[in-house]
């Protein structure tokens, strides 16, 4: 009888070895497709940042030249001031002249240094602004340097690698 028991329980250990052989194959297909979901997703993710990232670049160079051509139009025009004064005259019934409101000037190149003190009222409310820095190349355009500077290896190496060979080879 201790035969029989041992064969019936070996054929059902091996049956439920053979379901959960099934079972985990069936984890490991459904843990792959949810991979490759993943992995797509990121894909588009990316091309969509930097498909807004380039709109974003775009509108802030459009911005900085409008900015420059005003305020070229501004420094250009010599009697700015008196134009002001003579509106705000104007607007008060034209009798009593009161002193003209704060102007909000944005500059772009640092403003020359006054020769009168600085009036105790701050008429300038915007902070400067950051200085642009160069983009980081990408591999891309990493590898492609380091192809014409004919650096051996170079299409195995990371970001941080090229720019070191780049480095070496005198072109970061």
């Amino acid at each position: 009888m201790s035969k029989a028991k041992k064969s019936s329980g070996s054929k059902k250990a091996e049956a439920e070895g053979k379901d959960a052989l099934k079972k985990a194959k069936k984890a490991l297909t459904k843990a792959r497709k949810a991979v490759s979901a993943a992995q797509d997703a990121v894909k588009n993710s990316n091309k969509k940042l930097r498909r807004r990232a380039s709109a974003l670049s775009a509108d802030a160079d459009a911005l900085s030249s409008t900015l420059a051509k005003a305020n070229r139009e501004a420094l250009s025009s010599p009697d700015a001031s008196e134009t002001q004064a003579a509106n705000t005259a104007g607007a008060n019934g034209g009798g009593e002249a009161r002193p003209a409101e704060p102007v909000l000037v944005v500059s772009a190149a640092p403003a020359p240094a006054p020769s009168s003190p600085a009036p105790t009222a701050s008429t300038d409310l915007t902070p400067p602004l950051p200085t642009p820095q160069p983009a980081a190349p990408t591999l891309v355009e990493l590898r492609q340097r380091a192809r014409d500077h004919k650096i051996p290896g170079y299409s195995r190496l990371n970001k941080a690698d090229l720019i070191a060979a780049l480095d070496g080879a005198g072109q970061a």
